[in-house]
């Protein structure tokens, strides 16, 4: 009786580890979903791609 017990709750432990796994991993696709879709908070403004103090000459070849 008691290798019954023993077979039943380890089966009942593996389930729950099982689930558990699965759990954590959609916990995780859940938080990337959500970073995805949410822009990143920012105070400031983006920064200009040629700055004002920076003057561009054509190359002379």
């Amino acid at each position: 009786m008691l290798t019954r017990l023993e077979k039943q709750l380890s089966a009942l432990c593996q389930d729950l580890r099982m689930k558990h796994e699965t759990m954590s991993i959609y916990r995780e696709v859940i938080n990337i979903r959500k970073r995805l879709e949410r822009p990143p908070q920012t105070r400031f403004p983006p920064c200009p791609l040629l700055p004002n103090g920076i003057v561009r000459n054509p190359a002379v070849f």
